[in-house]
């Protein structure tokens, strides 16, 4: 873990405290165990200073740990930079540094009054946790140009080397689901249905003219909409996001598949012994039926299959392994990004507009 700055040292050197405060300090773990607890929760929680350091000590007037604690405002955000934060990346970097582990970087901007702001997020897969959306960082751009987003991108993931050094919807479903939607609408064009109560109410309109002049219009917008849908989405099975459908584990996994998506991608590069793979696949399809029968499997997200492939069944799936997890390490959308800022913006109130930055980190 980083080594903490010069900032929550003050509080443990003897300059800054008494020589028995700072005995009392080190020595009960208790007390250090509950101000980080505290502190975290505080934060975790979006809780005042005073409902909870204040308050504590009131309710638990006989608990010698919590009036023990000995946390002040300027200690709390020591421990939250130097301690919690440093931490928190720590562990990413730690997942990160797993063998045969992939992950993708998203960026978004977000604007809090004159300040403009962008998130650095990162997504992985790992066969335990499964899908891990984690943010790494936020840093202000006044231009929000893409050399500031390449510079600062480029700058956290030297960040990450050195240290290397010492939602639900994965892009398994993207194709089906778009297949769906356009399916759907084709149907409801052929069937006439614009909507159950929309059908009942138009069957009683006095003027047929009037009628069909709002089933055109439905017909017309359900024809927009399939040809917005054509328009920005390739349907054709040369779409590299059409093989990826068969290993989203609601029916066997095809070795030819497989094959398609490694060429496509390019995902030679990921030294995949490809006869150690062919044998993989036969022993992910020989088990198959057992888990996919197993209670509650098939309503599980892709992710959450996977991990039961990879956590309940003894075989060495590394080959295998190696392309999940690069696929499941491309994010389908910028919504975690989205609720970082969403998140910014509960914790970034207007009193507490004197924070700094690094502390809303």
């Amino acid at each position: 873990m980083k080594r903490t700055s010069g900032l929550l040292e003050k509080f443990l050197d003897s300059s800054s405290a008494s020589t028995s405060s700072k005995s009392s300090f080190c020595s009960d773990k208790e007390n250090v165990a509950a101000e980080l607890a505290l502190t975290y929760h505080t934060v975790k929680h979006n809780l005042s200073y005073n409902s909870t350091i204040k308050l504590n000590k009131i309710i638990y007037v006989n608990s010698s740990t919590a009036t023990g604690i000995r946390l002040a405002k300027t200690k709390m955000e020591a421990l939250i930079t130097e301690v919690l934060g440093p931490y928190a990346i720590q562990n990413v970097i730690d997942d990160i540094n797993t063998k045969n582990l992939f992950y993708c970087l998203q960026t978004d901007a977000f604007n809090k009054k004159n300040i403009k702001l962008f998130a650095l997020v990162i997504q992985y897969f790992m066969a335990k946790n499964g899908i891990q959306n984690k943010l790494l960082d936020f840093y202000e751009n006044s231009n929000e140009s893409a050399d500031g987003m390449f510079e600062a991108i480029q700058k956290q993931l030297s960040k990450a080397v050195k240290c290397l050094e010492g939602n639900c919807i994965t892009i398994l479903d993207v194709y089906g689901i778009m297949v769906n939607i356009r399916d759907g609408l084709a149907q409801r064009k052929q069937d006439l249905f614009y909507g159950y109560e929309t059908g009942k109410k138009t069957k009683l309109l006095s003027s047929p003219e009037l009628t069909r002049e709002i089933h055109t219009n439905f017909l017309l917008f359900i024809d927009k909409a399939l040809e917005y849908l054509n328009k920005w989405f390739d349907f054709n099975d040369t779409n590299w996001l059409f093989p990826l459908g068969n290993i989203n584990l609601k029916s066997n996994v095809e070795f030819d598949n497989i094959v398609n998506i490694i060429e496509n991608l390019n995902l030679q590069k990921l030294n995949i012994n490809m006869d150690d793979l062919y044998g993989e696949i036969a022993l992910l399809n020989k088990p198959y039926d057992q888990i996919y029968s197993s209670e509650g499997f098939a309503e599980l997200f892709t992710a959450q299959k996977w991990q039961q492939v990879f956590n309940k069944t003894d075989y060495n799936f590394s080959n295998l392994y190696k392309v999940i997890s690069f696929l499941l390490s491309i994010p389908v959308t910028s919504a975690f990004t989205e609720i970082v800022f969403s998140v910014m913006n509960s914790k970034w109130r207007d009193e507490t507009n004197k924070a700094s930055l690094n502390r809303k980190k």
